[in-house]
């Protein structure tokens, strides 16, 4: 019997797996492969489209589903099939169409399962949004011709701030805002997060809370950390998060996810 059998692992990807450029630090895949190596299954968990991950996911050995969409999707590579995927209202749809005409100063990305819908300048989307291996189209919010698992409001800290409070302050019915990042706000089906999808994986695969190891740097992976047996996070996340975990690993430059399995090594 491995040493980690019986553990379940799932890992945010930008600013947690990945380092500053987008690669994954070396001490991340080797702890990933041994943490596997002894009985553990590791998943991850993103914002992310299942597009985006899956020239990651046989390099890093992926084998348990993967939360996708910040916890609308599922996904396992394994046998390339979706579990249930959960979708954005009509009254969101309504409430995007009036911020698009408002707020021209923001970009929006509306997340489908065909890949990205880009309302305004695709051009200068940030990184995280992989648009050399997402399929990404421009249009209007009402062209995108298929159900929004979230979406993507990017623009300046300050504006996003201000949109926040006021999408807040209006109480979307069905809907729900979280800071993704700096300059990202998402809006998201209620009730929504990386922690409803790890739980429900969890479920699925026989794991109990305790048995739940998960490793995150922001606010969308907030909920997760706490919801985990062992939580963890990195060295400049949040305040809020280190209060809430168990361990606070080094930067992502660093291997932040090869450090949270170091300290698991030392307490199995």
């Amino acid at each position: 019997m491995g040493k980690f059998e019986g553990l379940l692992m799932f890992s945010d990807l930008d600013g947690t797996l990945f380092d500053e450029n987008t690669e994954i630090p070396e001490r991340n895949t080797k702890n990933i492969r041994y943490f596997i190596s002894e009985g553990g299954l590791f998943s991850v968990a993103t914002g992310r489209s299942h597009y985006s991950l899956a020239r990651y996911a046989d390099a890093l050995g992926i084998n348990a589903p993967c939360i996708l969409q910040n916890g609308c999707c599922v996904f396992d590579y394994r046998t390339q099939e979706f579990g249930n995927d959960i979708f954005l209202n009509e009254v969101a749809k309504e409430i995007t169409c009036e911020i698009y005409g408002r707020y021209p100063g923001v970009n929006i990305v509306l997340c489908v399962r065909s890949g990205l819908v880009v309302l305004r300048e695709p051009e200068k989307l940030q990184g995280c949004f992989d648009v050399n291996f997402v399929p990404v189209r421009v249009g209007r919010p009402e062209s995108a011709g298929e159900p929004w698992y979230k979406v993507v409001f990017v623009g300046e800290s300050e504006i996003l701030a201000n949109l926040d409070a006021e999408l807040g302050a209006a109480g979307i019915d069905g809907s729900e805002t979280v800071l993704s990042g700096k300059d990202m706000l998402e809006l998201m089906p209620a009730g929504i997060s990386k922690a409803t999808g790890m739980l429900s994986i969890a479920k699925q695969l026989g794991f109990e809370k305790e048995s739940i190891c998960a490793i995150g740097d922001y606010h969308n992976d907030l909920e997760m950390i706490k919801n985990a047996g062992y939580g963890a996070t990195v060295a400049d996340a949040p305040e809020e998060l280190k209060d809430n975990a168990s361990f606070v690993a080094c930067g992502n430059n660093m291997g932040s996810v090869g450090h949270f399995i170091e300290w698991l090594d030392g307490r199995f």
